[in-house]
């Protein structure tokens, strides 16, 4: 699990920020936020795709894909050190 979570001092405003970076549209409802499949090989036409922010686990309804934020992030790719450096350190811009 991602050390965000494991510190308990993940803030949903951190998510969403990285999120946009990466030039992903959401939407949120609660806890959770939806949007469409990451991965290349589902074309995804409607948002399947959903993350917990409370928990870090993610699910796609599309492709059935599950884990933790550490696992979509090394899933594709994504550089997580400095989002978790930044929370850890209370450096976030």
């Amino acid at each position: 699990m991602s050390r965000i979570y494991q510190q308990n001092i993940f803030q949903e405003s951190e998510i969403e920020n990285f999120l946009g970076q990466k030039g992903i549209q959401f939407k949120k409802n609660k806890d959770w936020i939806f949007f469409s499949c990451p991965f290349s090989d589902h074309d995804d036409k409607n948002p399947s795709f959903n993350l917990n922010i409370k928990s870090g686990g993610f699910n796609c309804w599309g492709c059935r894909r599950k884990g933790s934020w550490d696992d979509l992030c090394n899933f594709l790719n994504w550089e997580n050190t400095a989002l978790d450096k930044a929370i850890l350190t209370n450096t976030i811009p």
